[in-house]
């Protein structure tokens, strides 16, 4: 058992086994950017291992952690039962299947963007400059496909993974869903949101959604919207733990949250006179009444 923040192996350490946890949490970083993180029942190091080369990145506790460390010079002698072994190397290749096609990757998640309600200006914009700020603060992010509708569905194929380093994104970018966000910024409309999801104000709905938010360990909420994305994110938030921080960022052309200004209200003005300015002219030029 270690403590919050120890180095369980540094980048360039021999790849001498492989490690499975017990408890807590583990993440994996890169380059110091956030690449993976593991929770209890899974296994880490095992690529090292198969690649015959040193430790790619760092491995971190988060929180009080426990990990067995199963050496591979122990496993490969002659000394090692045979019907062990056989279980063993078996349950690792699955591991790394998993891995490459996405199926653990999503099963632990750190920072959850949830967008929702009608499209605004700003959208893509915060949540480029979200992913690369957690980043910065060594955090992973992920974004729900659809708003809260993806959270209800809870499936692997609902959430995706946001990375703003160049780097880190083409070393993972062969797992399922992996959007480099640093595109995201320039790119008009909202890549992560449903229309309206009118049943999520439903009790029941509420509470599938939180359950889902549980079960991937997903430390952090950050909601993107107008003020039924502010509604929605306090009901569900009454079902998630004390531990689950949850943030809200008013992104509407509607201004309807209360003592603030929103992102997007004064460019759809901006973009709305501009327009009524278009039809002034037009109706000049040709003598025409709108």
């Amino acid at each position: 058992v270690v403590n919050d923040g120890t180095l369980i192996f540094d980048g360039g350490d021999p790849s001498d086994g492989v490690y499975v946890l017990w408890k807590g949490r583990v993440q994996i970083y890169l380059n110091d950017k956030p690449l993976v993180a593991f929770k209890p029942g899974m296994t880490f190091g095992e690529i090292g291992i198969l690649e015959n080369r040193p430790r790619r990145g760092k491995a971190v506790a988060v929180g009080e952690t426990g990990v067995l460390f199963l050496p591979y010079a122990a496993v490969t002698s002659d000394q090692f039962p045979r019907l062990l072994a056989g279980p063993i190397f078996a349950f690792l290749g699955r591991r790394l299947v998993s891995l490459i096609t996405g199926q653990d990757y999503y099963r632990c998640m750190d920072v959850l963007i949830i967008q929702d309600g009608g499209c605004a200006p700003g959208y893509n914009t915060v949540t480029s400059f979200l992913t690369e700020y957690f980043e910065k603060a060594h955090r992973q992010v992920f974004a729900a496909k659809q708003g809260f509708k993806s959270v209800v569905q809870g499936e692997d194929s609902d959430f995706f993974a946001l990375v703003f380093d160049k780097k880190v994104y083409n070393t993972i970018n062969l797992v399922p869903r992996v959007v480099l966000a640093s595109e995201l910024r320039d790119r008009r409309g909202a890549a992560f949101r449903t229309e309206r999801y009118p049943e999520f104000t439903q009790e029941t709905l509420q509470r599938k959604a939180a359950q889902h938010i549980i079960e991937r360990n997903i430390q952090t909420l950050v909601f993107i919207g107008g003020n039924g994305t502010l509604k929605g994110a306090k009901a569900m938030s009454r079902f998630l733990p004390s531990t689950t921080h949850s943030f809200f960022i008013p992104v509407t052309i509607d201004s309807d949250v209360g003592g603030t200004e929103c992102i997007g209200q004064h460019t759809a003005v901006a973009v709305g006179a501009e327009q009524i300015r278009w039809f002034i002219a037009d109706s000049q030029t040709h003598d025409r009444c709108y």
